[in-house]
């Protein structure tokens, strides 16, 4: 009998979110020694995939940040935001902006950089808990930091019709929005860039209830003949296919767009399991110690996973054998087949249809430097979203 699978982020236990900490620049994270082409991708996972500020934030800037920005940002938002707090925050919950316009910056802190902006209304998930009332978000447009008291868990909480205006204002997204797109097609599809440019030791469960512990999230590997990191490879590929989507119509939501978002495989799952998305692709690249080895393989669960339903692992074992052979038919690289693995963290704490793509070995040179080229990178996009349009019978 299949247990139960929706776990909704804030149910984690204290194990699975203790090593989230948020992006934060003076985190120190475990950085095992980089992957070489004498360790498969497959070997990697299965192994190791497993206060003061806050209260005199204005005081502080009006004294010692003297740009107008800064002075100005200070006062906007103490002058429009109306703190109301009605639930404590917490890793996962969806909050809302209650102020005319909040700076999303890439550290916790007003000497951070203004990377975005955030309009009354919006609504944010909670990614990490940062110190001195700074919380990591996840937004339509970007991930960053922002100070919590402009937060409200209800949009009932935000003051007044401003937040009309200002939703109109706001910027299209970029990640869920399709309004560069003649049409939306319906369909909603989460990317996860496999890796990141940190590794983390901590330990996670192997799946829901399970006492198989392993590290969070690992780096990766790295081109044998291109020095590529492979978690760099990821995403450029990933943002690709997510434009590629866009223009199909479809809405789509990345689970990161830098290479400095601390999220472990198994946050990343529930993540996608809460976004909306039909189909969760998480995408890889391979390694092997024989230098000849190439092509490309899908993993999708087997029929004695115990952590996923019988109706998920029919579904991904679909969705990776339709996405793997119009994926090789269109880049022209071997098809090696989908593997069955229940040991993919990543994979076992899903509620929705998902595959882990191994688009290449990077311990080939001749397929590293393939993959490192921004053109065939296109047409590995091109190839992926062409199997993501048959799984869905487009």
């Amino acid at each position: 009998m299949k247990k139960s699978r929706f776990i909704p982020a804030f149910l984690l236990s204290a194990a699975l979110l203790s090593g989230l900490a948020g992006c934060k620049k003076e985190t120190e994270y475990y950085n095992p020694n980089a992957q070489t082409s004498s360790v498969t991708e497959t070997q990697t996972e299965l192994q190791t995939e497993p206060s003061t500020q806050a209260s005199t934030e204005e005081s502080t800037e009006a004294s010692t940040e003297a740009s107008t920005e800064e002075s100005t940002e200070a006062s906007i938002e103490e002058s429009t935001a109306v703190p109301v707090v009605s639930k404590e925050l917490a890793v996962g919950d969806i909050w809302y902006v209650n102020t005319d316009s909040l700076n999303i910056r890439d550290y916790p802190s007003t000497e951070g950089n203004k990377i975005g902006e955030l309009y009354r209304g919006e609504e944010v998930r909670i990614l990490a808990l940062a110190e001195n009332g700074w919380v990591q978000i996840h937004s339509a447009t970007m991930d960053g930091y922002v100070k919590a008291d402009f937060l409200v868990s209800s949009p009932d909480q935000v003051d007044g019709a401003a937040a009309d205006v200002a939703a109109s204002a706001a910027p299209a997204s970029n990640e869920t929005s399709n309004a560069n797109t003649s049409s939306s097609n319906g369909h909603i599809v989460c990317i996860d860039a496999g890796h990141q440019q940190a590794g983390i030791s901590e330990q996670e469960p192997n799946g829901p209830g399970s006492s198989v512990m392993k590290a969070k999230l690992t780096t990766g590997t790295s081109g044998v003949a291109t020095g590529l990191a492979e978690y760099q490879l990821n995403l450029d590929v990933s943002q690709m296919l997510q434009q590629e989507l866009l223009n199909r119509g479809y809405q789509v939501v990345m689970i990161r767009t830098t290479n400095d978002c601390a999220m472990s495989n198994a946050e990343r799952a529930v993540y996608a399991n809460e976004s909306g998305a039909e189909i969760f692709v998480r995408i890889h690249a391979n390694s092997s110690n024989d230098p000849s080895v190439n092509g490309a393989m899908f993993y999708a669960p087997s029929s004695a996973n115990s952590y996923l339903s019988a109706d998920v692992i029919s579904a991904s074992n679909t969705l990776a054998s339709t996405m793997l052979s119009f994926y090789c038919s269109t880049t022209g690289l071997a098809n090696k087949g989908v593997l069955q693995d229940d040991n993919m963290t990543g994979i076992n704490w899903c509620t929705i249809p998902v595959t882990i793509v191994e688009m290449g070995f990077m311990s080939n040179p001749e397929e590293d430097q393939k993959m490192a080229n921004p053109e065939f990178q296109a047409v590995i996009a091109q190839g992926l979203a062409n199997g993501i349009d048959a799984y869905f019978g487009r």
